[in-house]
């Protein structure tokens, strides 16, 4: 029964991304929200599957990673990811596209570096996705090219203290996000604290102290 409701799931959407490459959906209906909703209820359905089994996801993720189905499903999901570049309503002049490609390598590289180098909430470190001044930079999410974005992934459920220098810069401030581009929700500002702030405080050498913690 678990096999056959996976396949039944696969193949609708299948079906339904197939529709939408060829403008089949109805206006009101976007296929990266049509995508993002499928993706969540196959996951849930899965998450309670593997409950039925006795089963967790850590579980399937050791056997995914032994088994090389996770580089595999890394590969097929990057590949699908190409089809937005030649998908209905996009550009279908050589150059755009090859814009397109260039931007999806330049958002994996990114990715890459956020999740896999630089994805531990217990030694967190900070990397910079969106830099101006980087070579093959990155936009995302209208970010400005004057600025410099870092960001680290951290625990909710943990205590950051956050210590540096105010140095010369224009402007500062530190941020906590909730939740990631292209997911239902979106990214969203839990908080946000910018260096003048009053209740910001500078010691008179210039060093500041941040702590974040569980609210």
């Amino acid at each position: 029964k678990m096999v056959s409701l996976l396949v039944c799931v696969g193949s609708a959407f299948v079906a339904l991304v197939f529709a939408g490459m060829l403008g089949w959906l109805p206006r009101w209906m976007s296929l990266k929200g049509l995508v993002l909703a499928i993706v969540a209820g196959y996951k849930a359905t899965h998450r309670q599957l593997l409950k039925i089994q006795g089963l967790n996801t850590d579980d399937v993720a050791y056997r995914r990673v032994v088994t090389g189905q996770t580089w595999e499903e890394f590969c097929d999901t990057l590949k699908a990811a190409g089809s937005a570049v030649i998908g209905h309503g996009s550009p279908k002049d050589p150059l755009t596209q090859a814009e397109g490609y260039r931007y999806l390598s330049r958002l994996t590289r990114v990715a890459l570096e956020n999740f896999i180098e630089c994805s531990d909430p217990m030694n967190p470190s900070l990397v910079a996705l969106a830099n101006g001044s980087r070579l093959c930079r990155v936009c995302i999410g209208s970010d400005n090219p004057d600025n410099l974005y870092q960001n680290a992934v951290i625990d909710p459920t943990c205590t950051y203290r956050v210590t540096g220098t105010r140095g010369t810069v224009h402007y500062l401030g530190f941020g906590v996000q909730s939740g990631a581009y292209g997911s239902p929700g979106g990214l969203r500002t839990v908080d946000y604290k910018q260096v003048h702030d009053k209740d910001f405080a500078i010691k008179d050498d210039g060093t500041l102290e941040l702590y974040i913690v569980p609210k």
